[in-house]
């Protein structure tokens, strides 16, 4: 039986994954082991994007675990130097245990890098310290095409 766009199956509703993934918020985990660059990529993000929920960590194991605690996130940007866990670590992580996570590097250090291994392992470069225009559609790019592969499956 079909009723207001549902379809009712057994009593119980059926609503495809698709419109689920479309109602829930987006999520994003920033990546900077530098306090204040930290502080100033979440404001940029929710003054354009106060419907995201944004995620800051500080090293790539506190990042990980956000990650474990708030799955799905759907894009994180990280930087490449940082203490313990570095980004290119922390990205080789999460491209296995988190393949539908798009990955954004922004660090200061990207030429230090083999550009291919950096291409296999994020969906972009951007040089720190990336523009605020620059950062916010980047990750509005990366989110949309998170959101069309859950949808695809």
């Amino acid at each position: 039986m079909k009723g207001g766009g549902l379809t009712v199956v057994g009593g119980m509703n059926r609503i495809g994954l698709h419109s689920d993934i479309a109602r829930r918020r987006l999520r994003i985990l920033l990546v900077d082991d530098e306090r204040m660059v930290l502080r100033a990529m979440r404001r940029l993000v929710l003054a354009r994007h106060p419907d995201w929920d944004v995620l800051c960590a500080r090293s790539g194991d506190e990042a990980l675990r956000l990650l474990e605690a708030y799955e799905p996130v759907d894009v994180i940007v990280t930087d490449l130097r940082m203490p313990g866990l570095d980004g290119i670590i922390l990205l080789s992580i999460i491209s296995d245990r988190f393949p539908g996570t798009a990955r954004i590097v922004h660090s200061a250090h990207v030429e230090a890098y083999d550009r291919s291994t950096l291409s296999e392992l994020c969906y972009r470069v951007l040089s720190k310290p990336a523009g605020a225009a620059e950062l916010v559609s980047t990750l509005e790019c990366a989110c949309a095409t998170a959101q069309k592969a859950s949808i695809a499956g």
